[in-house]
């Protein structure tokens, strides 16, 4: 019996192999069905970061022109503007000696017209007293005196 016994140990332990290999198999399937999805699917991803990547790189040579050209412009325009303020600083500092002419020259209007005031004063004072009417009168006394000796010499 111990032999029958023994065959029977044996024989389940062979069912019990045959079985673990059987699920050992399944195991294997499961697992190689499992990887080849992660595999496709990881191949799907790396086309997909592929296209995006190539679709991007397209976009920035595309764009990389314009970006340069306008950068250039900006550069043109800030180049220009600090020509204009420097020009702008010129003219205020032009203007200020202006203005300090200006201010010189009426500060020696004022000076010359305080130092001269009471001359100006005394000229138009004597010019208020002259004798405008006897001034004619002598004048037409003159021409008549002086119109004969000009037809004696032709004038």
């Amino acid at each position: 019996m111990e032999m029958n016994s023994n065959l029977n140990d044996e024989n389940q332990n062979n069912e019990k192999a045959e079985v673990s290999d059987a699920c050992e198999k399944e195991i294997m399937q499961s697992l190689k069905k499992a990887a080849d999805k992660q595999t496709f699917y990881a191949r799907l991803t790396m086309l997909f970061v592929g296209g995006i990547f190539i679709v991007v790189l397209a976009a920035v040579l595309m764009l990389l022109p314009e970006v340069m050209n306008t950068i250039g412009k900006y550069n043109d325009v800030a180049d220009q503007a600090q020509d204009v303020v420097a020009k702008a600083t010129v003219t205020l500092d032009n203007a200020d000696e202006a203005i300090d002419s200006v201010s010189q020259a009426s500060n020696n209007i004022n000076t010359m017209v305080g130092d001269n005031g009471d001359d100006l004063t005394k000229a138009i004072e004597n010019l208020s007293n002259i004798d405008y009417e006897g001034l004619n009168n002598a004048i037409v006394d003159l021409q008549k005196a002086v119109g004969p000796l000009a037809k004696l010499f032709g004038n």
